[in-house]
């Protein structure tokens, strides 16, 4: 997937940050998993996150910035409670977008509460990140 030619895509309307800095960039490509998604790499780099509506239960999402991603996973205790998931983003409220990074050919997207931190309460979106964008600019979500 492009995605400089996503983002400039009109449907895809969304607050999103100025690229970062190249140094946290690289701190963040050295602590994440190596089987993170290419498309969400690439993202992040345009990017560096951002927020929006989406057409997806719960309806909104905020992508963490690079600098702070890896709080979100501690914050969480992502490691123990989610083994093998990589948590990239909330709704500001009770639910976690997380990629399931347990298999080394691609991340599924889901999202799970808070409340319920748990492999069998994940509530699976779209079967890789490139597919879960491409959704929410089809369906003219404004991420």
């Amino acid at each position: 997937m492009d995605v400089r030619k996503l983002l400039a895509n009109p449907r895809f309307n969304w607050q999103r940050s100025d690229p970062p800095e190249p140094q946290h960039y690289q701190q963040f490509l050295q602590s994440a998993p190596e089987n993170l998604p290419v498309t969400y790499q690439r993202l992040m780099q345009a990017c560096n996150g951002g927020s929006g509506e989406i057409p997806y239960d719960p309806g909104f999402i905020e992508i963490a910035p690079v600098e702070r991603v890896s709080e979100l996973g501690a914050k969480h205790s992502i490691v123990s409670a989610l083994p093998g998931f990589f948590a990239f983003g909330t709704d500001r409220e009770r639910n976690l977008f997380v990629f399931d990074l347990r298999q080394n050919d691609g991340a599924s997207v889901g999202v799970v509460s808070l409340d319920d931190l748990a492999a069998e309460n994940i509530e699976m979106l779209a079967s890789s990140f490139s597919a879960f964008l491409e959704k929410i600019a089809l369906m003219g979500g404004t991420l």
